[in-house]
């Protein structure tokens, strides 16, 4: 079996016990309430704050399976691991890998802002900048030359596995719809896999929601296969991987009802009324899954208890200006 999705959430519900690598974070079933925009909409609204986890996003739920299997033979980190990032996964890679004493690089794009590429080092990773598109090459470099392992930012078995731990958080009460973010598509993989394979519920609708200007999940499901964008011009810089993976494609292609779009200007309208009426500070990328039950891109909701996914909080003061 590829996806050790009981194992893993369980190593995260250990880590949530003992030295608190991982948060379990709130569930707020009241947030229709809210805002006044979001009355009419759906007939509850609930929102999982992964953009209160550890960090500022879900990815160390992931992560802390991911590197403790990779540890469990101590040969293959002791030249080191690499990952390429734009921001949420290296800074919880940088964090975790320190935790566990494993020597980490992080291959960043060069036009991240100075604070990403700070709070990585600050964590005892060394960062390497380099073009976008070239990132991938420098990975196998460092590989090939230094005997790193790679450790891949979104399409890693245990660490789609790990991110299951958001849905088991529901416990018994289940909404009828879940939305959820999707970049390279780790987050809605493992959430989904939980949903369908270990609870068995089939009757929840799942819904993905990509920028408009970064649509490589809908792009690989029309194409019935990973397709690398040559251009990606959405603002939304935690959903704009090039590419989707492979194993998170054929997750989203078994398990997810649809995969939805929403414009910058929607995300942009999420985040406002997030931070203005909700009082919560949540990226981009956390609040496209709102934008999507604003901008009605997953049809009609008025009878459904909709939980939304916020998945990160890492947004500066300048942003969210």
């Amino acid at each position: 079996e590829k996806f050790n999705i009981k194992e893993s959430t369980l190593l995260v519900e250990k880590e949530q016990k003992e030295d608190g690598l991982v948060r379990k974070t709130p569930l707020i079933y009241e947030a229709k309430g809210f805002s006044p925009q979001f009355k009419s909409l759906c007939k509850e609204l609930w929102f999982k704050c992964e953009n209160l986890q550890v960090m500022g996003s879900f990815k160390i739920r992931g992560l802390v399976p991911m590197l403790q299997d990779i540890l469990k033979d101590k040969t293959k980190t002791k030249n080191g691991v690499v990952t390429m990032s734009a921001g949420n996964f290296g800074r919880s890679f940088s964090y975790t890998t320190q935790a566990y004493g494993i020597k980490a690089t992080v291959v960043m794009p060069d036009n991240v802002p100075e604070d990403r590429v700070k709070i990585c080092k600050q964590y005892g990773a060394k960062v390497i900048l380099k073009p976008r598109i070239s990132l991938q090459n420098e990975v196998n470099r460092i590989v090939e030359e230094e005997g790193a392992m790679f450790c891949h930012p979104f399409d890693d078995p245990s660490l789609i596995s790990g991110y299951g731990s958001v849905a088991k958080e529901f416990g018994e009460n289940l909404p009828d719809v879940i939305i959820c973010g999707i970049g390279g598509g780790g987050l809605i993989s493992g959430i989904a896999l939980y949903i369908r394979t270990v609870l068995n519920r089939k009757d929840i609708e799942i819904y993905g929601v990509e920028p408009e200007g970064a649509q490589n999940m809908g792009l690989a499901l029309a194409a019935n296969k990973v397709v690398h964008m040559k251009e990606i011009t959405s603002f939304v810089n935690g959903l704009s991987p090039p590419f989707a993976g492979e194993n998170t494609l054929e997750c989203v292609q078994k398990f997810v009802n649809k995969v939805v779009t929403v414009t910058d200007d929607e995300v942009k309208e999420a985040m406002r009324v997030l931070y203005h009426d909700c009082k919560l500070v949540v990226e981009s990328a956390g609040a496209a899954s709102v934008a999507a039950v604003l901008s009605g891109a997953c049809g009609d909701l008025s009878n459904k208890r909709v939980a939304c996914i916020l998945s990160g909080g890492n947004v500066d003061i300048h942003e969210m200006a």
